[in-house]
């Protein structure tokens, strides 16, 4: 059970796909800033297995003929990279 808590609750990002992202033409021409503060991470440090929780901030500019994505799919996103073990796999 505790193998597969692991798994599942801390290292599931290198076992499932992406997150889909669906991006929008960005017919408004929005070129302002888009930004998400305070994302909830969780994550476990891959050389010590100790588990750390944090927050993180996305941001990025849209090109104005360009696409834009939803605030919530930065989430998924961050969610996703906080859950892969960023060593080398063999």
């Amino acid at each position: 059970r505790v193998a597969k808590a692991i798994v599942n609750d801390i290292c599931s990002g290198c076992f499932t796909a992406p997150p889909d992202v669906t991006a929008f033409d960005n017919v408004d021409k929005y070129d302002g800033i888009v930004c998400q503060n305070d994302i909830e991470v969780k994550s476990i440090c891959a050389h010590h297995w100790l588990p750390f929780t944090g927050k993180a901030h996305v941001a990025y500019i849209p090109a104005p003929e360009g696409k834009i994505i939803g605030l919530s799919k930065l989430n998924r996103i961050v969610d996703w990279f906080a859950r892969r073990q960023l060593y080398k796999r063999i």
